[in-house]
Parts: structure tokens; sequence; C-alpha cells
């Protein structure tokens, strides 16, 4: 996975990049750490949080960004 997207899984997302997991923290989600991350797709985690889709996938890819 080079890009995250609506699609990704959550548990894949850590898995790649774990340094990005201070993201879903700061916004107040539990999914580092939760069972369910790794069957759970990112856009469904965003609805259930009221967090707007694009812009913490943005967050999210700009990050990945400055790692690499």
């Amino acid at each position: 996975m080079d890009k995250i997207t609506t699609e990704s899984s959550i548990g894949e997302i850590l898995d790649q990049w774990p340094k990005i997991s201070h993201i879903f923290i700061e916004y107040r989600m539990s999914c580092p750490g939760c069972y369910l991350s790794s069957f759970e797709i990112l856009e469904d985690a965003l609805k259930i949080y009221g967090i707007p889709v694009e812009q913490f996938i943005s967050n999210l890819n700009r990050e990945i960004d400055i790692a690499e």
C-alpha cells in the first residue's frame, strides 16, 4: 500500500506505518490497540467518530510523505 484510502484497513495502516498512530490518538480514536482495527476500514471508523474523511486521510498521507 503506497497511500491510504477510504477502503484501507486500519490494521493494515497501523502495521505498515506504526508511527502515525498518534494521529488516531489526537482525534480521540481508540483504533490503535482495538481488536477490531484489523477488520474495520478507515471510512467506517471515521463515520462512527464523526471525523471528516478527506481531512483525516490527507493528514495521514502527509505524515507518511514526511516520514519517507
